[in-house]
Order: C-alpha cells, then structure tokens, then sequence
C-alpha cells in the first residue's frame, strides 16, 4: 500500500479492509483499468460508499490518488526506458498524448519530454 495511505491512515486510525483491497487489485491490475466504479466492485463497496470511504479515510479523492499513481508510473517509464512520450501515454492509461502532456506538467511544471532531459542529466551527475 502507497506510502502516502499508510500515513493517512495512521493519522485518521486503521485503514478499511475494503480499501486495503481495492489498492491490493489496483497494483494487480496496472493501470489498465482503475475506475473508481472498478476499485468499488474489488473493496465490495458500492462506488458511493467507497469514493466517500476513501476521501475519508485517506485525506484524498480516489480521482486524485489514480491519476498521481499514473504520472508515478510515467516517471518511471520516461526515466527508465526509452519508450516514445506517446506509448509512455498509452501505457499509462491515456489515449490522447496530449491529454497526457497537460496531466505531467500541470504535475511536474514540465513536458514528460523535458521531465525526461533534467532527469537523465540527473542520473549521469
């Protein structure tokens, strides 16, 4: 479970079976699918109980936490491998590279392209 989770979890008290298992699913399923309705259906929650369960659980909205794993994974694709920003993209989820590009910069301040740049730089220093 994300670092993040545990953190707020201790802070609000022990984390929801359900939720423990709808994060279980979601690092089972990639990014594949991870609808709220879809992490519901794995916790056995109604989509409305778990959305609500999660934000109050967690400090944060499902939406929010889905959408920071995905530009996490995309990280690591742009800092690991040289796959293309547009299958970077895909494999994260998105089917627009542009919808892709606005997420990682409104996120990092930079293009996934630039993001890559600084950190190979990075690595090499």
């Amino acid at each position: 479970v994300d670092a993040r989770i545990r953190l707020a979890a201790g802070a609000r008290g022990e984390l929801h079976a359900g939720l423990y298992r709808a994060l279980a699913w979601m690092e089972q399923a990639g990014l594949e699918e991870v609808s709220a309705p879809r992490a519901a259906q794995a916790a056995g929650l109604s989509a409305s109980r778990f959305v609500h369960l999660f934000k109050e659980q967690t400090g944060l909205t499902y939406t929010a936490y889905a959408l920071a794993q995905r530009l996490e994974h995309a990280k690591r694709l742009l800092k690991h491998t040289g796959l293309p920003v547009g299958e970077v993209a895909a494999e994260t989820g998105w089917t627009r590279q542009s919808s892709f590009s606005a997420a990682f910069r409104a996120r990092t301040g930079l293009t996934p392209l630039a993001w890559r740049k600084r950190e190979g730089k990075l690595a090499k220093a």
